[in-house]
């Protein structure tokens, strides 16, 4: 290891000033260092070659979806509650917000968005042990009707009865409820 001297600490001083003050673009010596070498490519021409290329992923396109009419079970009774809008991610649970129409009563449901089976699943949120077993409903759709926008009844035992639920990738093709 050799170490330096007052002269050679001075010159690498003044080097290094010179380099942050003047930057790479005015000293091409420096310049022509930092820039990789320039590759070219070319485009795929064989069949294997194409299929061997990494393909971006598809963006998740989220479901929306609103559910209205019908009754909820709040607490000890059922009533009317109001429309509920959300959207779904695949593969991400929900927690969906159900308010009384006349009350302050609220209770909550869990929406799911199974993109492997095609389903929808709405599941009631219930307190009590891990184990303990929850009835819950599944609304299946194929991908092009969901595109197109679907209509269905909506009942989830000991939560909502005689609902309807409209979902759709894009809001505006939301049917009415």
């Amino acid at each position: 290891m050799k170490i330096m001297r007052g002269r050679q600490i001075r010159a690498m001083l003044s080097l290094s000033a010179a380099l942050s003050l003047a930057g790479c673009a005015n000293m091409p010596f420096l310049s022509k260092l930092q820039q990789p070498p320039q590759q070219q490519f070319h485009p795929l021409d064989s069949e294997v070659a194409q299929m061997a290329a990494p393909e971006a992923p598809a963006p998740a396109v989220q479901l929306y979806c609103r559910i209205g009419r019908g009754d909820a079970h709040f607490g000890r009774s059922w009533a009317a509650y109001t429309e509920a809008a959300f959207a779904l991610a695949p593969g991400a649970k929900v927690t969906i917000p159900i308010m009384r129409k006349k009350g302050a009563e609220s209770m909550d449901i869990m929406g799911l968005f199974d993109t492997e089976g095609q389903k929808l699943i709405f599941c009631p949120m219930v307190e009590g042990p891990p184990d303990k077993r929850v009835a819950c409903t599944s609304l299946y759709a194929l991908d092009e009707d969901l595109k197109a926008g679907i209509k269905r009844t909506f009942d989830i035992p000991a939560a909502i009865r005689g609902g309807e639920i409209t979902c759709a990738y894009e809001e505006k093709k939301l049917q009415k409820i």
